[in-house]
């Protein structure tokens, strides 16, 4: 049993890619300005980004359940926040790397469906 709930916990998690990574990870290579200090300083920031994905996909629960009804908004509002400086953040290694930033309407709209999905289905901040 506690094999399973182990599987099912890594699985859980195992698309706990934040939008910073899946950025680097989209970024063409081949292209002229890959090498360059802008675009190596932009790629150092998605590990900061995952990291930040998985606190926040391990703690969001928890402090749901002992938190209750009063901490839904703040915890919902810490998420919203953290979703959107690692968006912007993944459009800057985009730009910074030879690729088009995202509009800014466009990450806005992206965060509130991701907030809006999480509240609906109630996974406030799992991954996903």
């Amino acid at each position: 049993m506690r094999t399973l709930a182990v599987l099912a916990l890594g699985l859980g998690l195992a698309g706990c890619a934040s939008q910073s990574r899946k950025a680097v990870q989209n970024l063409d290579q081949a292209h002229e300005a890959y090498p360059s200090p802008l675009c190596e300083s932009a790629r150092r920031l998605a590990p900061m980004h995952d990291d930040i994905k998985l606190t926040r996909s391990l703690a969001s629960p928890g402090v749901l359940l002992l938190g209750g009804a009063p901490v839904l908004l703040p915890v919902l509002a810490v998420n919203m926040g953290l979703d959107a400086w690692d968006r912007m953040d993944a459009s800057s290694v985009k730009a910074s790397c030879g690729g088009h930033r995202t509009p800014p309407l466009n990450l806005m709209e992206e965060v509130v469906l991701g907030a809006g999905f999480d509240l609906f289905t109630g996974r406030l901040g799992v991954a996903r």
